[in-house]
């Protein structure tokens, strides 16, 4: 009994970091995009799309195949698109992220966050499918108990990296160019 509750958390740990890498170059994006963003709305925005990729998942692993990851990882598109806007269009502070970031709004972060994250459901899928409810219960525990944490950590990247005069000058560029990537690992893995 303890040994399947150590790994169910030690299996919850190993699929945070692996499935929300993406997701971590999203949030520093934002958060360099817009000095001015709120972690708490970050937060929110991540634990509110992990809700929703963790309760597709859990479906998934009920109903077999739900959704296929192809399906999915076609999400990968509005990063990708919002991130090629910013690059081409010439003239500093027109980066996506920092007009997505300027509104301040949980609806966008939230959609943001769970284009670059649906891909996750396959992954969720497959765990909760093998795991006994108990055991899906801690996986998902622990990815909601460590969302906070990724905020923090991609908010620090600001707090560090911000005041650098070479992120001053790519700012609208760098977040433009994480976006590209973000979509691209998202289209490219599904």
């Amino acid at each position: 009994m303890l040994h399947q509750a150590l790994y169910a958390l030690a299996l919850g740990v190993v699929v945070f970091c692996a499935t929300n890498i993406d997701t971590w170059g999203l949030l520093v994006a934002l958060s360099l995009a817009d000095r001015q963003v709120r972690t708490g709305l970050l937060t929110a925005a991540l634990l509110l799309a992990l809700v929703v990729t963790l309760g597709l998942g859990a479906l998934g692993g009920l109903a077999g195949r739900l959704l296929t990851p192809s399906d999915l990882r076609l999400l990968g598109v509005i990063p990708v698109a919002l991130g090629l806007h910013g690059l081409l269009r010439r003239g500093g502070a027109a980066a996506p992220a920092s007009a997505l970031a300027g509104c301040r709004d949980l609806g966008w972060h939230f959609l943001l966050v769970l284009a670059t994250g649906a891909d996750n459901v396959s992954v969720f899928a497959v765990a909760f499918a093998r795991l006994t409810p108990g055991e899906a219960v801690l996986l998902a525990a622990v990815q909601l108990a460590l969302a906070p944490a990724l905020v923090t950590v991609a908010t620090g990247v600001r707090a560090c990296c911000g005041r650098s005069r070479l992120v001053r000058r790519c700012r609208p560029w760098l977040s433009s160019a994480v976006l590209v990537l973000v979509g691209a690992t998202v289209l490219a893995a599904g």
